[in-house]
């Protein structure tokens, strides 16, 4: 059915271009003459395998871009939300860390000293293994 139609309004477009006056209307065209409007030269020189060459690359396209729009409806169907970042249990406490703290001086323009080591409690936390399902 679509190639029948495509085939028949590009007959009955080229027909009426060949035997009408077009004008030029400031940015429009129009088959009507307007008051500023000046008649165009619709003339088509191109051959008949020019016309052929040409539907047949839009047809190429045409099927291209429903290939491509397919591709990507299915692209899109297959992504899956992002589901919750954690279904394990509690985190577990890894390690505890000695920091070395920073202190400045009182007097401007003496450079950051560093204190001596003191012990802080640095948790870094990391989530409880997975356990393995089958079939999944």
């Amino acid at each position: 059915m679509k190639p029948l139609a495509i085939a028949l309004l590009v007959a009955f477009a080229v027909t009426p271009a060949l035997s009408q006056t077009v004008y030029r209307c400031g940015n429009a065209y129009s088959q009507v003459a307007c008051a500023q409007g000046r008649a165009v030269d619709i003339d088509d020189s191109r051959t008949a395998s020019q016309h052929a060459e040409a539907r047949r690359v839009a047809a190429d396209e045409r099927r291209l871009a429903d290939d491509m729009r397919r591709d990507r409806l299915a692209q899109a169907r297959d992504v899956r939300p992002a589901g919750a970042a954690n279904l394990g249990g509690a985190p577990s406490v890894r390690q505890v860390a000695l920091v070395r703290p920073t202190v400045q001086h009182k007097k401007k323009g003496k450079r950051l000293a560093t204190a001596p080591f003191q012990p802080v409690e640095v948790l870094v936390i990391e989530p409880a293994p997975r356990a393995h399902r089958s079939g999944a």
